[in-house]
């Protein structure tokens, strides 16, 4: 008997095992979660730093840091809605409409 292929399978279910998983331990894991916001908080800073850093930018801290926190905002919210959907939405598009909802108004 054939062995059947893995990577059709591996495509389809390895994602939603991994947005299951990390479900699981982003409830139940307090450590685990508390170390990703400090990784977290540690990046956003980095990135308000660049942002005020850029030439010509002219922003000052707390608009570097709102501008950030927009951005990071808009991430976990894709992500969120990913896991929701148990990785079976595409993570670019769901990206693409968090920044599109972010987007000033015409």
């Amino acid at each position: 008997m054939p062995i059947p292929p893995v990577l059709p399978v591996t495509r389809t279910v390895l994602p939603r095992i991994v947005a299951s998983l990390a479900r699981f331990l982003g409830v139940t894991t307090p450590a685990l979660r508390a170390r990703l916001h400090q990784r977290r908080e540690r990046m956003r800073r980095r990135i308000a730093a660049a942002l005020r850093e850029r030439p010509g930018a002219r922003l000052d801290e707390f608009t570097a840091d709102l501008l950030t926190a927009c951005a990071a905002a808009a991430l976990d919210a894709a992500e969120r809605e990913w896991l929701r959907r148990d990785a079976a939405a595409d993570r670019r598009e769901l990206i693409d409409r968090a920044f599109a909802l972010l987007a000033p108004a015409p």
